[in-house]
């Protein structure tokens, strides 16, 4: 009997409209909860948050080989001229070795300022096989800061006399010949070893993995070249040095991570062993949980990118790493097949964070959400089930002896249960909504549209409106089609450059959207978020890059590779580079001061951008006194003419008024080269264009010359 009245107690439990409206309420909760948080995993939110972490590294890395790589091929080896001066100097009747390092001494100095290295050298070949060679090696421990009077070099071998004469001092280290040990042995015998393979020196580069010239010398990596005479004789070998002290610099760790970065590692690779082995380690954090002794061992994360996991290391997350080659070597080259690589290093958990960061809020949204709706349900089941169950007693107590009248109480009663079960939707649709509020709570500017196939209407959710800057006219959640792509036009201006899906929309002050768009056959969703500070950051971080101080003009280095860029790009139609430098600007700051110079060269920048219209103009600052304009999207020679015609004539039009009152015309000296659309040698170019300059400034300053074309 027991057993029996438990049973129908259990079973009626099962039936009963608390249970039913209770279980309801929950799996609509579950589904609903479910929907707006699949609409964020399937917009992409988390994925996109990890590839764009690993892109994001990617680039910066890349980018970081790239200047490094530039400065490895463009500035450092660009021994071409210097050579040929020595070479000259090496051809002609010397008394001694001595006075051959004499007489190339001025010429090993300015090798040394122009390529900006920290050291240079001029090892000539041991003509009586003592095992000693003379040679005049010279060191700045600090190239980027210019001591016009040499103090700041110092000799590291060479003859004392030379010394004196040119008043550098001797180097701690100094010794009078270059005494070959097994340690500093390569970065001389490797080229000199392969002269016989080429007479063109500058295919016979080495750069050597680093070394020390003596024990109680710094580590350095050098870039040696055999030296010939005007005879093709071999004479030696020239190159630069490059302290490892001076080379760090180049790659700060906080490019990659603010604090405990593990920062950059320069790896070497042969053909012989295919192996990566590191040859730079930077930073003492590194040094310490990456094994810098061993052979560098990674897994593979994705083939189509140049990012790994490493495997030798004593972290207790993955590292991740980034593994670009640096292109040092010509192909068909004696040293092609010694790889250097750049490598950057990031801590999982660093370079996931803002991925982890959005997981945790889906997850923490899609339990709380969950929680709340079952207790709401709950409560609200068993609160507006009691006047049904008062119905039901009285249909059960009516049903012995009396009709059941449903006409009065009956339909009062369905009434009240219809309100109810309404009142429990509501509920739940509030509840499940909570994920929206949730979500605009915390610090996560996402916002969420959904556009159905076969309907007429948008969904967004309550936060679109602020994100997108937009006025929120109704507080409807649902918008006309056509509204809301006009809404969407008057919104994007602009896709940002190599940012796929990054948008500047109007606004005051000026913000960036993200934009993420999922399809499928019924509906198309999208997922927005607010990257604003992420792209102002950015934005400033090129600009301080990009631009030069003073004038806003493109510096030398972006100046170059937007030049490349466009030309790459193609349609330039008829096009010149054109280099300007402003006459006599010594004289005006020997009589008005350097201030004054600042601002006659910002007034002569004003002038210049009058030289064309910005369609056609862009401009650059080569060094104090020197610009670089290229003009292209003309339709003839004769319209470019035409141009820096007007211009110099505008110059003749606005003067300068100086201090003191007299007023004089802006002077400044160009020359011009005209760009072939089918190929472009850069340096070659401004190598030309520079000629141009020099004979107008020869023959007739404050005009302008054209290269192979008579004005």
């Amino acid at each position: 009997m027991f057993l029996n009245n438990y049973k129908d107690g259990r079973n009626s439990k099962i039936r009963s409209i608390v249970y039913k409206l209770t279980a309801f309420a929950t799996a609509v909760i579950i589904l609903q909860t479910f929907f707006f948080t699949a609409s964020l995993v399937i917009g992409g939110v988390l994925k996109e948050s990890k590839s764009n972490a690993l892109n994001s590294f990617d680039e910066m890395v890349k980018s970081r080989k790239s200047y490094l790589e530039r400065d490895m091929k463009n500035r450092w080896t660009n021994l071409g001229p210097f050579a040929e001066q020595i070479s000259e100097k090496v051809s002609g009747e010397h008394d001694s070795s001595e006075a051959l390092l004499s007489d190339v001494s001025l010429i090993l100095v300015d090798m040394l300022r122009s390529t900006q290295a920290t050291g240079a050298y001029l090892i000539l070949k041991d003509e009586t096989e003592s095992g000693r060679k003379p040679a005049l090696y010279l060191r700045d421990y600090d190239p980027l800061s210019n001591n016009y009077s040499n103090d700041d070099i110092y000799t590291v071998i060479g003859p004392s006399e030379i010394s004196g004469s040119l008043k550098i001092p001797l180097d701690q280290t100094w010794k009078y010949d270059y005494e070959e040990t097994d340690q500093n042995r390569d970065f001389f015998f490797r080229p000199y070893s392969k002269a016989h393979l080429s007479k063109n020196a500058g295919l016979l580069g080495y750069w050597s993995t680093p070394f020390r010239l003596s024990p109680d010398d710094f580590e350095i990596i050098t870039y040696s070249m055999p030296l010939f005479d005007k005879d093709k004789n071999l004479r030696g070998i020239i190159g630069i040095e490059i302290t490892l002290n001076y080379f760090v610099q180049l790659l700060p760790a906080t490019d990659l991570q603010p604090k405990d970065s593990l920062g950059y590692m320069v790896a070497y690779r042969n053909d012989e062993t295919k192996e990566l082995n590191p040859v730079i380690s930077i930073g003492a954090l590194q040094k310490r949980i990456i094994d810098v002794e061993s052979v560098l061992q990674f897994e593979e994360v994705d083939k189509y990118k140049d990012i790994f996991i490493l495997k030798n290391h004593d972290y207790k997350k993955d590292v991740y790493a980034s593994v670009n080659k640096i292109g040092l070597y010509p192909n068909n080259t004696p040293f092609e097949s010694e790889e250097w690589y750049l490598i950057g290093f990031i801590k999982e958990d660093y370079l996931f964070k803002y991925y982890n960061s959005i997981q945790g809020i889906i997850i923490f949204s899609f339990v709380s959400s969950l929680i709340l709706g079952i207790l709401g349900s709950l409560y609200f089941s068993m609160r507006f089930s009691k006047p049904i169950v008062s119905l039901a007693d009285k249909v059960r107590i009516s049903e012995g002896n009396k009709k059941l009248n449903l006409d009065s109480t009956g339909l009062r009663e369905v009434d009240e249960l219809a309100e109810a079960m309404e009142s429990a939707k509501d509920k739940m649709i509030k509840s499940a909504s909570r994920l929206t509020r949730i979500i605009s709570m915390l610090d996560v500017p996402i916002a969420a549209f959904e556009i159905g196939i076969s309907d007429n209407e948008v969904f967004v959710t309550d936060n679109f409106y602020s994100i997108m800057d937009m006025p929120q006219n109704d507080i409807s959640s649902k918008i006309e089609k056509d509204d809301f792509q006009l809404m969407l036009d008057s919104v994007f201006t602009c896709e940002y450059p190599d940012e796929k899906g990054i948008y500047k929309i109007r606004g005051n002050p000026q913000k960036w959207i993200k934009l993420s768009i999922s399809k499928n056959e019924d509906t198309v969703i999208g997922i927005i978020q607010d990257v604003t500070n992420e792209m102002t950051e950015k934005i400033k971080i090129q600009n301080e890059r990009d631009l030069d101080p003073l004038t806003k003009l493109y510096n030398r280095r972006a100046f170059q590779n937007i030049i490349e860029q466009k030309h790459r790009d193609g349609n330039l139609k008829v096009a010149a580079l054109m280099m300007f430098d402003l006459d006599n600007l010594k004289l005006i700051n020997d009589s008005y001061g350097h201030k004054w110079v600042d601002i006659y060269i910002v007034e002569s920048v004003s002038r210049l951008r009058m030289l064309a219209g910005n369609e056609n103009l862009i401009l650059g600052r080569r060094s104090g006194d020197e610009f670089e304009a290229f003009l292209s999207g003309y339709s003839s020679r004769e319209e470019i003419i035409n141009d820096i015609e007007e211009f110099y004539q505008y110059l003749d039009k606005t003067p300068l008024e100086f201090p003191g009152g007299d007023i004089r015309r802006i002077c400044m000296s160009g020359g011009l080269v005209w760009i072939e659309e089918s190929e472009l040698d850069y340096d070659e170019m401004m190598h030309r264009a520079d000629n141009a300059l020099y004979k107008a400034k020869t023959v007739n300053k404050g005009s302008y010359e054209v290269m192979n074309m008579k004005v």
